[in-house]
């Protein structure tokens, strides 16, 4: 990933800061906001959600989604794949077996 003067990842953010219990409720009612926003509004599914693909701009903590390249419609069922996705993020429906991504 290349670098964005003012913003880390929520991973390293997690791992090399220091923060208080405001600023985690303000990272994850953003967070809720965002996703919010993606499925109800933007019809949007991510597909890669995790750690390293939301960014935080350290000045006031704003927080940021990247890495739409697996993303699709919510519209289009059929568009919907979970191959390529970070495993350890998988959300608990996306282990089902049917909904397993095949490994090659």
């Amino acid at each position: 990933m290349n670098h964005i003067k003012g913003c880390v990842s929520l991973k390293s953010f997690y791992e090399n800061s220091s923060f208080d219990e405001e600023t985690k409720l303000s990272i994850a009612q953003q967070l809720i906001n965002l996703m919010h926003h993606l499925h109800k509004v933007a019809f949007i599914a991510h597909l890669d959600f995790n750690p390293n693909n939301i960014l935080i701009w350290l000045e006031d903590k704003e927080v940021f989604l990247i890495d739409f390249g697996l993303a699709r419609s919510l519209g289009d069922d059929k568009s919907l794949t979970y191959s390529g996705m970070t495993p350890d993020y998988f959300a608990p429906e996306q282990l089902q077996k049917d909904l397993r991504p095949e490994r090659g």
